[in-house]
């Protein structure tokens, strides 16, 4: 008999990844995500793209993303875009993340890889970014092994009370802009960040890459 493990397999959300989806985020992020966000990534809804990673039928890893227009996107001017072709997009990710049976396996890099290549498909798509909040050490190292660049620091941009606040009568968190350019764009655009070491809050990072807005 073989020992060879399953190997991963990438494909689209689909409805029956409802309820894994929700488990998975429920145990990796201190965000609540709302019901709607679920259908939207689960029934490509409202833009939001997807990926999922299974292993053996098991939902082992998930990206969730949404392209919008430059003129709908409400971090144009952090992203340097507000003259940027009418006509172009960007590219969010909502939510990254593997299970913990299924980390250091390089399943988050082949998503994240899958859905840049995606967005370069799109005509337009000028880049791939993300909030990542503050102190997260290990998702702020996995993002800038793929090249993403820190743009700049959001002041309490994600509201997490308790009993899911990482740090104990905290409420709101900081959190990074990261952005990786797909056509070259912030390739001539210094970072805006200075002293950002000295910035860093002091709790334990999560093993999962946290990213995503406060809802969608």
């Amino acid at each position: 008999m073989s020992d060879q493990l399953p190997s991963p397999a990438y494909r689209v959300l689909g409805p029956d990844d409802d309820a894994p989806l929700k488990a998975l985020h429920a145990a990796l992020f201190p965000v609540a995500y709302e019901d709607a966000f679920y259908r939207k990534a689960c029934f490509g809804l409202d833009d939001v793209r997807s990926l999922a990673c299974t292993v053996g039928g098991e939902l082992a890893g998930f990206i969730t993303y949404r392209v919008v227009p430059v003129l709908e996107c409400e971090d144009a001017a952090l992203l340097g875009l507000l003259r940027a072709d009418p006509d172009s997009s960007v590219a969010y990710i909502l939510t990254l993340g593997t299970s913990e049976a299924h980390r250091r396996q390089g399943v988050a890099s082949s998503l994240l890889e899958r859905a840049a290549a995606d967005c370069r498909t799109l005509p337009g798509c000028r880049l791939l970014y993300l909030h990542v909040i503050v102190g997260n050490s290990a998702a702020l190292a996995f993002y800038d092994a793929h090249c993403f660049q820190r743009l700049t620091l959001v002041r309490s941009f994600y509201h997490i009370p308790a009993p899911r606040s990482p740090v104990p009568g905290q409420d709101l968190y900081d959190a990074y802009l990261l952005a990786l350019s797909l056509d070259g764009l912030l390739a001539k655009q210094p970072s805006l960040l200075s002293g950002a070491a000295s910035l860093l809050h002091g709790f334990v990072a999560s093993l999962s890459c946290f990213g995503g807005r406060k809802a969608v």
